[in-house]
Order: structure tokens, then C-alpha cells, then sequence
């Protein structure tokens, strides 16, 4: 959705997260936040905690820059 709203208020086809907008704090802290909520959907579907909490850690990092190789 981020990536069709991007597009609709441009129009450019650059994704959102390659943008300023995509190295500013805000945009680290919806990709933060966007990895919680799914890991809670996870955990509310069945995954066990700890399995949803380290994919919402790998996948903060990648999104976020902070991605450890």
C-alpha cells in the first residue's frame, strides 16, 4: 500500500523506500512498526513467539538499513 500511495501522489515509479523519505527516521520508525503488527498477527495465528519476534527483528534490519551481514 505504501508503494501505490507513493506512486499515486508522484507518479514516479522510484519505490518509496529508495526515496528521502525512504532513509528518514519516520520512515524507519512505520517499517518498525509495520514489522511489529505483523509479528503480532503471526503470533495470534499460531506462530510461536519467539520464531515471529526474530522475523520482526531480520526483517526491521533489512528494511531499515540496520541489516548485519
Amino acid at each position: 500500500m505504501l508503494g501505490l500511495a507513493h506512486h499515486l501522489r508522484t507518479g514516479g515509479d522510484t519505490p518509496a523506500e529508495q526515496t528521502a523519505w525512504g532513509r528518514s527516521d519516520d520512515a524507519k520508525g512505520f517499517m518498525a512498526g509495520s514489522s511489529r503488527r505483523w509479528a503480532d498477527v503471526a503470533i495470534a495465528a499460531g506462530t510461536a513467539e519467539a520464531d515471529a519476534r526474530a522475523a520482526e527483528e531480520r526483517t526491521t534490519a533489512f528494511f531499515t538499513g540496520a541489516e548485519q551481514l
